[in-house]
């Protein structure tokens, strides 16, 4: 279902959208930056809207740390989840708040960990699991950098508001750099920034966070202070 262009297309239409298919004033390094900032605002766009479209897996073998370290590309965390056996059964880790940070403090799990936290740099597993455990981390990655790829990167915008939601945003600065008039294209984008946000909402709506209970049941980080851990 993905939407996908050229760099070089999209660096094309948004010369055309800002009416500078000859001008010379920004070379075309510069618009590819230019194309890789709007990109970036649609990514973000989307991601801020819960929809999992650009969802990454890491997969964490334990070595009996507590914590290891986030991918490189690591934006944000969707959840993390115990592989219970090869079969593809799963069970989901809570995330601590700050203020249940102590609540595991030097204690190791037998099992497996219950819950997890991002401290820092890292994934850190509460209690400190024993190794050889493999856990999922599923999260959102950076945005692609574009701005020193080949015209003939291929370029996902989603939708066709996103589309047109990146080059009216890439014509925005153009024109202001420009010093034009940026009225009409300020216009179009805020137009189709709306109908992206909104799609991304109709397509995978998110209620707050709830406790969520499956067949194995669940780990409540509070059994811990209870004694039933």
């Amino acid at each position: 279902m993905a939407r996908t262009f050229t760099l070089g297309t999209l660096v094309t239409r948004a010369k055309q959208r800002a009416d500078m298919e000859n001008a010379t004033f920004i070379a075309d390094a510069e618009w590819k930056g230019i194309v890789s900032s709007a990109y970036a605002e649609l990514f973000s766009l989307l991601a801020a809207s819960g929809l999992r479209y650009f969802e990454s897996v890491d997969t964490v073998t334990t070595d009996g740390s507590a914590a290891y370290a986030l991918p490189a590309d690591f934006l944000s965390s969707i959840g993390v989840d115990y592989v219970v056996n090869a079969q593809g059964s799963r069970r989901q880790l809570e995330e601590l708040m700050a203020q249940e940070r102590n609540l595991y403090t030097g204690a190791s799990s037998s099992g497996e960990a219950v819950a997890y936290s991002l401290v820092g740099t890292d994934l850190t597993f509460y209690p400190t699991p024993p190794t050889s455990q493999d856990y999922e981390h599923r999260y959102i990655p950076q945005p692609a950098d574009l701005s020193d790829s080949a015209d003939g990167t291929s370029v996902d915008v989603v939708t066709p508001d996103g589309e047109q939601f990146l080059i009216w945003y890439a014509a925005v600065m153009a024109l202001s750099k420009e010093e034009s008039d940026v009225r009409v294209a300020m216009a179009e984008r805020e137009r189709f920034r709306q109908r992206v946000e909104e799609w991304a909402v109709l397509r995978s709506l998110h209620s707050p966070r709830r406790l969520i209970v499956d067949e194995g049941g669940y780990s409540d980080p509070a059994d811990f202070r209870r004694g039933s851990w």
